[in-house]
């Protein structure tokens, strides 16, 4: 069975030892051990990374600061055209990081083999937690496309 957790679920699905006080932990420690077995294929939205990383109180004037990074190429053609290729991407560099205790929250869902599921906005910044040595997304993190199929 394939389960995407929201953003309020996701932790404690992962970790119910850390949240005894929740009364839906009977629940979340069954889910634990479906998404351990394998019984159960978890995913998580990157945005728990990206977007919900930054606190509510600082998030506009954070995101408003950022600037995508751009690269602008021309190339001349025959017949005196000039062809122009921008490119727009995120400058990952700009992410503040994970919390701690997210960061190890999100290692430990990804030991479960619960995968993040990408959510794109243009010249978003990754946490370095979710690239991998190219600077790219980690494949390795990240559902592909054949694992989201029937």
């Amino acid at each position: 069975m394939r389960v995407t957790f929201d953003s309020n679920a996701w932790q404690p699905a992962v970790r119910p030892d850390k949240f005894p006080a929740d009364p839906r932990s009977a629940d979340f420690h069954k889910i634990n051990a479906a998404l351990k077995s394998g019984a159960i294929e978890g995913f998580i939205s990157e945005t728990c990374g990206t977007l919900e990383a930054i606190g509510k109180a600082a998030r506009a004037q954070h995101f408003a600061g950022q600037k995508a990074k751009t690269t602008m190429t021309t190339t001349p053609e025959p017949g005196g055209v000039i062809k122009m290729s921008l490119t727009v991407s995120p400058d990952h560099s700009q992410h503040p990081g994970l919390h701690p205790i997210m960061a190890d929250r999100i290692r430990d869902a990804l030991a479960l083999d619960v995968r993040l599921l990408s959510a794109p906005r243009i010249g978003m910044p990754r946490p370095q937690e979710f690239l991998d040595a190219s600077g790219g997304p980690d494949p390795t993190k990240y559902a592909q496309w054949p694992d989201l199929g029937a």
